[in-house]
């Protein structure tokens, strides 16, 4: 390409497009946001976009999949600890992990048309149906898989907050989401201790 034209076949113009989408995405919403929007974004044509992925869906897929893919990692490595601290271990490695991918998660859980996605948000339920069974255990009663529920409500929910602090609200976080669960350290212990 000696005659000045700039090549858009290469990686890093993948991963501006999934980047200037994912921001868009979360801006204006999954639906209401173009291929022709996420195009001008990046500075290349619609038919650069289609060199890259096949179509919108496509594209969100390259972008929740390695959140996805690591959450299942996660789940998959979990399944094989000890029970002894459990919960708070559960709790702490799903935390950094959504800490990790953040601006995926909150795209994920903001917005029902991503959710709304057959393969994403089949994908993403199957991962939190496994979080509840790994943290009630088999055969667990409903009174426990409420508060397994409840406790990974508390987990996610202020992540979503946008004046939330990663590092700052981590222990305030857990530990809500330990006290929702009923075990280990309760939020009140954590709040008496400041």
């Amino acid at each position: 390409m000696s005659d000045g034209a700039v090549d858009h076949s290469t990686p890093a113009t993948r991963d501006r497009v999934t980047q200037a989408a994912l921001q868009l995405f979360a801006h204006g919403g999954y639906t209401a946001t173009s291929l022709r929007e996420i195009a001008r974004a990046v500075g290349v044509t619609v038919p650069a976009l289609y060199y890259h992925f096949a179509s919108k869906e496509d594209l969100l897929r390259n972008i929740v999949q390695p959140f996805l893919t690591a959450a299942d990692e996660f789940l998959e490595d979990l399944a094989g600890r000890p029970r002894a601290g459990f919960a708070r271990r559960a709790f702490e490695g799903y935390y950094d992990l959504i800490v990790e991918h953040l601006d995926v998660y909150r795209l994920v859980s903001r917005d029902p048309a991503v959710r709304g996605q057959a393969d994403v948000g089949g994908w993403a339920a199957r991962q939190d149906e496994r979080l509840l069974e790994l943290l009630t255990g088999a055969g667990a009663d409903h009174g426990r898989r409420v508060r397994a529920a409840a406790a990974t409500g508390a987990l996610r929910r202020p992540l979503r907050l946008d004046d939330f602090d990663p590092v700052r609200d981590r222990e305030l976080i857990v530990s809500a989401a330990l006290g929702a669960l009923g075990t280990e350290v309760a939020l009140s212990t954590v709040e008496g201790a400041k």
